[in-house]
């Protein structure tokens, strides 16, 4: 037969219909057509039997007829129907591909947080950063990778951390490695200008970065100092290319026995340390006068943290210009006091020969005068000597005459006489731009 739901041909003494789980018990049940039953032919009676009548009892379940099938009457009958079994739900095409490549973007997200988190923001990443930017002479991005609050290095003095004096800036560390000391201190082992050192690294504790990773910082820098001595006067210095102001740094304030050196009033020279990293440097002094010009400046190493490097002294020497100057003011001063026709000079013009005019004898005084004073010197000296450092010049020695005519106490009669000495002249000079200015105090030779 076949089930009315889905018309599905079933079995005739199935229960259920396998396709859509109908219960065949709901199926209507098909019966043959009635058949016409033969009545029997009636009797003929002459006279009807009277019986007497009987009761009729009725057996309800004689009377009431259940119809099973063999299934049916094996298994008793559910008290509901049961709803049919869910279809399964097929996937669409667009959904799994969705799936797959929040899959892919997810493994992605992974592994990139992974590599950037190792090779950018770790430890060893921070510290290999920082070796090679000192390598490479990036010192900007060297710096950028310090922790400055534990340096105690104001930010005014590290203009020569910086890429401008680090691409200038020779011999810098070479053939570095990097071993642990402990979680978070590193020593890195390099060669400068053929010499082995060592630095340590100590790292700050991490810090979010973005929110996801955890960055670090270089605690200490890898920092030296670079000690220079300069004339007074100099107050700027080009060092490996960088201007570096003076002013924005601490003199020395004490006795330096290693050098000789005094800060103080008496020194016409003063003494900076300037904080560098590793490498070689010049240091040249930036000087706006025409009269004085740099010495020969020799380049100075300095080595990792905690080491000591030559102090760099920056010596002047005069230019031709200065000397020139000074030898005119020299020939000015010499004209001037030979000039006076006195028997005294001012003590500035001792080298003209001062006549005295009074002697004290153990019996009896003398005294003199003069007429007719004639001074001269034979040859204007030559400027053999001029120190930058202290702003001081000298002279060749020359020869200074003195022709005159004198007579003692009440004498009338004059007598002719005259003189020569040696003198050098010693001096000081200052210098204010383009204008320069001599002074005068002498020692006789």
């Amino acid at each position: 037969m076949n089930c009315i739901q889905c018309g599905n041909a079933i079995d005739n003494d199935a229960a259920w219909c396998p396709n859509c789980g109908s219960r065949v018990d709901n199926q209507p049940v098909q019966t043959q057509p009635a058949q016409p039953v033969a009545q029997p032919e009636a009797q003929q009676f002459t006279q009807p039997v009277t019986q007497p009548t009987q009761p009729q009892y009725s057996n309800p379940v004689s009377q009431t007829t259940t119809s099973f099938d063999s299934a049916s009457a094996s298994d008793p009958a559910p008290a509901f129907d049961p709803a049919p079994a869910p279809a399964p739900v097929k996937m669409s095409k667009k959904t799994k591909i969705i799936l797959s490549v929040v899959g892919v973007l997810v493994v992605i997200l992974g592994l990139t947080y992974y590599f950037v988190q190792k090779n950018v923001y770790s430890q060893e990443a921070t510290v290999k950063r920082y070796v090679t930017a000192l390598e490479n002479g990036n010192f900007t991005e060297a710096s950028n990778l310090v922790d400055w609050t534990s340096s105690n290095v104001p930010d005014s003095t590290r203009v020569l951390m910086n890429n401008n004096t680090g691409k200038n800036t020779e011999n810098r560390i070479a053939n570095s490695s990097i071993t642990d000391l402990s979680y978070d201190s590193k020593r890195v082992t390099y060669k400068i200008n053929g010499q082995e050192s060592y630095f340590n690294v100590e790292l700050t504790p991490p810090k979010q970065e973005w929110l996801v990773f955890s960055s670090y910082k270089i605690k200490y820098p890898t920092i030296s100092s670079l000690p220079v001595e300069v004339p007074s006067s100099i107050k700027k210095l080009n060092i490996n290319g960088t201007l570096v102001n003076l002013d924005k740094y601490k003199k020395s304030s004490k006795k330096d026995e290693r050098y000789g050196y005094t800060d103080g009033n008496n020194s016409d020279s003063t003494r900076y340390s300037i904080p560098v990293y590793p490498g070689t440097y010049t240091v040249k002094p930036v000087i706006d006068s025409p009269f004085v010009e740099a010495d020969s400046i020799k380049d100075v190493t300095v080595f990792g943290a905690g080491s000591s490097a030559d102090t760099t002294v920056v010596n002047l020497v005069a230019t031709n210009r200065l000397a020139k100057g000074i030898a005119i003011a020299v020939k000015k001063e010499i004209d001037k006091c030979v000039a006076s026709t006195e028997p005294e000079v001012s003590k500035e013009c001792e080298f003209a020969i001062k006549l005295k005019k009074k002697s004290y004898g153990f019996f009896s005084d003398l005294n003199y005068d003069y007429s007719d004073i004639k001074r001269s010197v034979e040859k204007y000296p030559k400027i053999n000597d001029i120190n930058t450092s202290s702003s001081t010049f000298s002279t060749d020695p020359f020869t200074t005459k003195v022709k005159y005519r004198y007579k003692v106490n009440d004498d009338k009669d004059w007598k002719d006489d005259d003189k020569s000495e040696n003198f050098c002249i010693y001096g000081r000079y200052k210098i204010n731009g383009d204008n320069l200015s001599v002074s005068f105090g002498n020692n006789e030779d």
